[in-house]
């Protein structure tokens, strides 16, 4: 395997050893509001990192198992009202998105340094992945690195229910 999807899992790992502890400061009845009109509330953004890990844990299997599969994306919007994230406990949704992300990224430390290199192609009605080149084929390796830097991205917004 390359340094940079071990670097990748590494950077993975700690966001999940240290993001909880940031996680629970949040109050139940901040993280239950939207800091700005009609954007998600904390839960509803975390959920949408639950959601996001579900779809890409079954991408990085196929990717594994099938030869350049097609990936469908997911409509994200409904996918937060659907599972009711907004009307659940915070502390839930905190449990719910590290014990799937430990799922993902122990699947992810099983890929070979081949595997890396599997491509998927990225489908949806709702455009194709960002930074996927334009016939929206993509590589493992892409995949998850995307995966990190897009917690990544939701985790910092979420830091500001911190600070409100």
């Amino acid at each position: 395997m390359s340094a940079q999807p071990l670097q990748f899992l590494a950077a993975f790992r700690t966001i999940l050893n240290e993001a909880p502890a940031r996680l629970v400061q949040i109050r139940e009845e901040d993280a239950s509001r939207s800091l700005e009109p009609g954007k998600w509330s904390a839960k509803q953004e975390l959920g949408h990192l639950v959601d996001s890990a579900v779809n890409n844990h079954i991408r990085l299997i196929r990717m594994q198992v099938e030869t350049h599969p097609d990936l469908p994306g997911y409509a994200q919007n409904d996918w937060v009202r659907l599972n009711s994230y907004q009307e659940r406990s915070w502390e839930q949704i905190v449990a719910l998105w590290r014990m799937l992300n430990t799922h993902l990224v122990t699947a992810a430390e099983q890929v070979t340094a081949e595997g890396w290199q599997r491509t998927g192609v990225f489908i949806s009605t709702w455009g194709t992945a960002p930074n996927a080149d334009s016939s929206g084929v993509i590589t493992l390796q892409f995949l998850i690195e995307d995966y990190v830097e897009h917690m990544r991205h939701h985790l910092d917004h979420i830091a500001r229910w911190l600070s409100a």
